[in-house]
């Protein structure tokens, strides 16, 4: 029963559901998966080396092709929006380096001295929607109004842990964030649903963004 454990659970009734072990001659059970998913054949080899507090070396392909190598002391592996993000110590740049395993080309041990962490991982996303933390960030209070067909949505699954009801009427909802390319990513898959009242940094980006999109439209005309 403690909070710690609540994914012991999860495991029981995927494999109760998959083996048919509840008596159910057939599954009742959906879960959302991609077993098909680039880079998940990286996944067991990392959690190895960061068990052991070893070095990888990582061959990264960008998506315009190029490949760069990169000697990484791994932290932390955090699964997102159905991919999955190692997290560690990047010696070229001497930062935490947010290295997606779908653009992981090869990984290999190195022996070269671990360099550990300070960092909560526990708590080192706790200000962010998603995974991309900028650099030098700080929380801001972002305040949203949604249309009232899609309030009742947010007021029952959160944007954010931080999320409080500024007005129920109005539909108004504050968190508190690093803005960050996930969080506008979100807003932005609520269409005309929701308006950023704040920051106005945020409700510039998000203006200038539509006004992008308006453009491409109007080029189909």
């Amino acid at each position: 029963g403690l909070p710690q454990f609540e994914w012991i659970g999860e495991i029981v009734s995927r494999l109760e559901n998959s083996f048919q072990l509840t008596g159910s001659p057939r599954g009742v059970i959906g879960f959302e998966q991609n077993v098909d998913i680039a880079g998940i054949e990286h996944l067991s080899t990392l959690f190895g080396y960061i068990i052991n507090k070893r070095c990888v070396e990582v061959v990264y392909r960008k998506f315009s092709g190029a490949e760069l190598t990169w000697q990484i002391h791994p932290y932390y592996i955090k699964q997102y929006n159905q991919r999955w993000f190692l997290f560690g110590r990047n010696s070229q740049y001497d930062n935490i380096s947010n290295i997606p395993l779908d653009r992981i080309i090869a990984v290999k041990g190195i022996d070269i001295p671990y360099i550990e962490t300070k960092i909560n991982f526990d708590e080192y996303f706790d200000d962010v929607v998603g995974v991309t933390i900028p650099a030098n960030g700080t929380p801001e209070e972002v305040v949203l109004k949604f249309s009232p067909y899609r309030f009742p949505y947010v007021h029952s699954k959160p944007l954010h842990w931080s999320q409080k009801i500024v007005d129920q009427e109005q539909g108004i909802v504050k968190i508190k964030v690093i803005p960050n390319r996930e969080l506008i990513s979100l807003i932005g898959s609520f269409g005309a649903d929701v308006e950023v009242i704040a920051p106005a940094s945020l409700r510039e980006e998000i203006s200038r963004q539509i006004q992008e999109l308006q453009k491409k439209y109007e080029m189909c005309k």
